[in-house]
């Protein structure tokens, strides 16, 4: 009897046990790790300002942005807000497959999805906004989904083959002053230094370090013109230009040189050089490294054109106009 009764005890002890064990597997408790909902995804909302899909130095976050977390039926699940500098977390997750979905604010559209080689500096979300699924692990923490968004015509900049055809809309610079009065050229390239910013509008290429110097100076002096001008609005200042052209050439890097050059090709041929009605559809000059040789002929018919209808007007007067004009300046470069 007293066997049969300590046999019935041990029963209930097992049975007991493995309802608790049961129960704590179906509230998510792991008797290791306490609560296994800490699974996170995160990161990142950023202003991509030369619309090239990946995180630039300098390129701020945006804040108040809104981003939705849905697991991949469907469901939406926990919504949030960019802090801000543009960052966002949703922790506490489960395991489980995710996806999630930026609200573009008013004025910004998204940037290409999936650009270089770095997953953490990339623009993860299509141009809806929505991203792929993926699946989060048992205590992972992603920090990698971001999206790049910017606001289409915001800046406006004119091209190395007009400011090479209109010297007299150069302020700040004239077209015979050296090269080394602006930029400082290591021993490697001094032989540059002496060029005016005239000539370097009409260098060629090359592909050797001078060549990438000169493919760089072309654009970097029409970017010191737009920043220079009152009428251009344009996104970097001329301290930032000379900086960025300084950093460069002192790397004795082309690849590096050649980078710096594809920004200032894109700054310098966006929608909004051209502001006066009378000559909307006019074209001023050439841009990019596959155009370094300036077309006699076009330099020729571009010469005869009003130097005075270029960014004249504000640029609010320019966004104004532009639901019912268009404005282009030729090899305008979208993206990479």
């Amino acid at each position: 009897m007293k066997n049969i009764k300590i046999n019935n005890t041990a029963s209930f002890l097992i049975v007991s046990l493995t309802i608790v064990l049961l129960f704590s597997v179906m509230v998510g408790v792991s008797s290791a790790d306490g609560d296994i909902d800490h699974a996170s995804i995160s990161d990142f909302v950023w202003h991509d300002q030369n619309r090239n899909g990946i995180q630039d130095d300098g390129e701020p976050g945006i804040p108040g942005v809104v981003v939705n977390l849905y697991i991949c039926n469907g469901d939406l699940i926990d919504s949030t807000t960019t802090d801000s500098n543009g960052f966002y977390l949703f922790d506490y997750l489960r395991p489980g497959d995710y996806y999630i979905e930026f609200i573009a604010p008013n004025g910004y559209i998204f940037t290409p999805q999936n650009q270089g080689s770095d997953d953490s500096k990339d623009s993860d979300s299509d141009g809806n906004g929505i991203t792929i699924c993926t699946t989060l692990g048992v205590d992972e923490d992603d920090m990698t989904w971001d999206a790049g968004m910017y606001q289409p015509q915001e800046y406006c900049g004119c091209s190395h083959g007009f400011w090479k055809n209109h010297h007299d809309e150069w302020i700040g610079y004239t077209p015979y002053q050296a090269l080394d009065t602006v930029f400082i050229f290591p021993g490697p390239l001094s032989e540059l230094a002496d060029d005016t910013l005239d000539d370097a509008l009409s260098y060629g290429g090359g592909d050797d370090l001078i060549g990438g110097a000169r493919i760089l100076l072309r654009n970097a002096v029409a970017s010191l013109l737009n920043a220079a001008h009152h009428g251009v609005d344009y996104q970097l200042t001329t301290s930032k230009v000379i900086d960025q052209v300084d950093a460069a050439l002192a790397s004795l890097d082309r690849d590096t040189m050649l980078d710096l050059e594809g920004d200032y090709d894109f700054y310098n041929n966006q929608e909004g050089c051209l502001c006066d009605e009378e000559n909307d559809e006019n074209e001023f000059g050439s841009s990019g490294e596959e155009s370094s040789e300036i077309n006699d002929e076009q330099e020729n018919e571009d010469e005869g054109s009003n130097a005075k209808d270029v960014c004249k007007k504000s640029a609010k007067n320019h966004k104004e106009k532009k639901l019912n004009q268009k404005y282009a300046c030729p090899g305008r470069k979208i993206g990479k």
